[in-house]
């Protein structure tokens, strides 16, 4: 396994080398390849962090030096921005030596807890800060489709899995179905819709940019494939956010009449089907483990100041939090509480949630902005079907989501910027 892991990685070394772009590209790529995983002496590593490695070093060899400037002006001409992506990043490494806090191994508890910070957050925005040096050679409309490929092949491999499933054949793949829902790649169902929905409605932002007949059906053949990927996946939370998201869509695109129309419809469908009302008034059995969830987050965090400032550290919710409160009859053992704010809270305490919070708003007001009414219907869009979702699952603490997010915040931020200087030279 090292012998291919360095095979990949120097091939990713050459194509970052005659070509930095594509390197950014096939890495947005292969996102979901966080799964292939494997040590390295002591230290495990996935094949997307060497990946990701590969090209960090390219950059910082070739062109750290004539970028610097470029991310000092983005600093300079975002400066509330920065400093609450510093309180998020400081929180979060915060985080790492809380977790270590009670633990009878605390050296073991910071060393997992580095892992994860450096997965989910260090490596991450670093990205952030390079695709913003490197943007002038960037195409996002590029790198759009290399998500919306990566998402595709995902969706693909749940599709492939309910053919199988509802023909009783083995499928040649690391795992089956999980209770008759499909799970592609992942460990459960609800990862499908949490990686792939956000790019769907991402990819609406390239629409206008197909040309040939062939690009336009191989985008809806694999917007076809995403949807028919999460209704097998049977994840409440993607279809509602995919349902709220649609309608937000529509609305801000100019169909008041009509999004305002499928709400009292789907009002009226929610109040008259008892299935559809237990899912949204969260009276079914997934619904009631989230509020045993969030009950048990609460009382963790509201037992002392000190836990409700600081929350449980990193990758430390299960041994703090649910594991001495929990019903194994009742509750599976999980690792984060499954919503969006309480997700933060308990893994990089209240500062870091906060400043979770006020990116979000920066977001939602940078898109609110834009001038393209088009465009700002899509990254609406895009921030609901993430933030509902969230609402009762885990939208960042994923290596892929993670990626993905500090992804989406460049191309969300380039338009913003787009619209201040009025050209855009990256597509």
């Amino acid at each position: 396994m090292l012998i291919l892991a360095l095979i990949y990685f120097f091939t990713i070394l050459f194509v970052s080398y005659k070509n930095f772009a594509y390197g950014i590209y096939s890495l947005a790529l292969v996102l979901p390849l966080y799964i292939l995983r494997f040590p390295i002496g002591i230290l495990p590593t996935t094949v997307l962090e060497i990946h990701f490695l590969a090209v960090f070093l390219i950059w910082l060899i070739f062109y750290w030096k004539g970028d610097w400037q470029r991310i000092v002006d983005f600093i300079k001409n975002h400066k509330v921005f920065i400093i609450i992506l510093f309180i998020f990043l400081l929180a979060s490494f915060a985080s790492i030596f809380v977790s270590a806090i009670g633990s009878k191994i605390p050296l073991n508890k910071i060393i997992l807890a580095l892992g994860i910070w450096r997965a989910f957050f260090l490596e991450p925005i670093i990205l952030f800060f390079i695709l913003v040096a490197r943007q002038q050679n960037l195409s996002k409309t590029k790198m759009i489709w290399a998500l919306l490929l990566s998402a595709g092949l995902v969706s693909l491999v749940a599709v492939f899995q309910e053919i199988f499933f509802v023909l009783n054949w083995q499928f040649p793949y690391f795992g089956m179905a999980i209770y008759g829902r499909m799970n592609s790649i992942y460990t459960t169902p609800n990862a499908i819709g949490l990686f792939t929905l956000p790019i769907l409605f991402l990819s609406l932002l390239m629409h206008d940019t197909l040309k040939t007949k062939l690009q336009k059906y191989f985008y809806y053949f694999t917007i076809l494939i995403i949807l028919l990927a999460n209704f097998f996946s049977f994840s409440q939370g993607a279809w509602v956010a995919l349902a709220v998201a649609s309608v937000v869509y529509l609305f801000f695109l100019g169909y008041k009449k009509f999004s305002i129309g499928l709400v009292i419809l789907g009002i009226i469908i929610v109040l008259s089907i008892p299935n559809f009302r237990s899912i949204v008034l969260f009276q079914d059995k997934a619904g009631n483990n989230r509020f045993v969830l969030a009950e048990y987050t609460w009382d963790y965090l509201s037992y002392s100041p000190r836990q409700f400032v600081t929350g449980a550290g990193l990758r430390n919710f299960y041994d703090a939090v649910e594991n001495p409160r929990r019903n194994p009859y009742l509750l599976e053992p999980l690792t984060f509480p499954h919503n969006i704010f309480l997700n933060f809270w308990s893994e990089i305490g209240l500062f870091g949630m906060l400043s979770f919070f006020f990116i979000f708003v920066l977001l939602i007001k940078y898109t609110w902005c834009l001038e393209d009414k088009k465009k700002r219907a899509v990254l609406l869009a895009m921030l609901v079907v993430f933030f509902v979702h969230g609402l009762v699952d885990v939208p960042y603490f994923k290596n892929d989501l993670a990626f993905l997010f500090w992804f989406v915040i460049f191309i969300m931020i380039s338009q913003k910027q787009y619209l201040n200087r009025n050209t855009d030279k990256t597509d």
